[in-house]
């Protein structure tokens, strides 16, 4: 791998300061840089209030957003099997998940937006980008 510490420190276009530390810091071994991310930003997520109120766990607060434990946390107690059990049940049957209590539609096909998104105007804002990102990407 090429070490670009230096060709990053003359360059005109590159601001390290203007990239997250966790941008870079995967990339840098021994104070030496070796690659650069190509892009880091932020997304929207969205969440069911049904979901959330049927598992008695609190919505999450705009001002105070999950760390990654959270995250999984709440997630595991909102993914349910086709007993009910969620994934902290001692009976959880993974192999027969009814429910996933977080995802992401674009990397795995079983976890659906009618379980994560009650709205369906909100459906249909997410369906319509996910359609344009394909008919975009896809040619």
């Amino acid at each position: 791998m090429l070490d670009v510490t230096d060709r990053v420190a003359a360059s005109d276009v590159i601001d390290l300061d203007k990239i997250w530390e966790s941008g870079t810091e995967r990339y840098t071994i021994n104070d030496r840089i070796y690659a650069l991310p190509k892009d880091v930003g932020p997304f929207g997520y969205a969440f069911n209030k049904d979901l959330f109120d049927e598992a008695g766990v609190e919505y999450p607060n705009p001002d105070d957003p999950y760390d990654w434990n959270e995250y999984i946390e709440v997630a595991t107690k909102l993914t349910l099997d086709v007993d009910g059990n969620n994934a902290d049940h001692p009976d959880f049957d993974q192999k027969s998940i009814a429910q996933y209590g977080a995802g992401f539609w674009w990397l795995n096909r079983r976890c659906t937006l009618t379980a994560l998104i009650g709205s369906m105007r909100t459906r249909r804002k997410l369906r319509w980008i996910h359609q344009s990102l394909r008919k975009r990407f896809s040619s």
